[in-house]
């Protein structure tokens, strides 16, 4: 149980750094701006990239918590061993990558 909940926070820190990293990116790009079609651009992409994020990190804490329920129910039916795998890694989006690339290469 605690090396799975280390792994879901883990990667969930992962996720938060990397959100961080492409909000700074996307606030220097917006102050540097001079124009004004630009600036509207980059403000409604990085709006875009926010929900996003938001959206896979629902869903990959759901699927997480989950895995590891379902770990753990599975553990005290066979007396404290489990046969389930460990928490799935597999369906995380890697950094950088979009859903729907994760998608085509499923």
């Amino acid at each position: 149980l605690g090396s799975g909940m280390g792994a879901i926070w883990a990667d969930w820190l992962r996720r938060q750094q990397e959100a961080i990293d492409a909000n700074t990116r996307s606030f220097l790009q917006m102050f540097e701006c001079r124009n004004p079609a630009d600036f509207a651009l980059i403000q409604q992409q990085w709006l875009a990239d926010a929900a996003r994020r938001g959206a896979s990190d629902i869903s990959v804490l759901a699927g997480d918590s989950i895995a590891l329920t379902c770990r753990v129910a599975g553990a005290g039916r066979h007396g404290g061993r489990s046969h389930s795998p460990p928490v799935p890694s597999a369906g995380r989006p890697k950094a950088g990558e979009e859903p729907s690339q994760r998608a085509a290469a499923d």
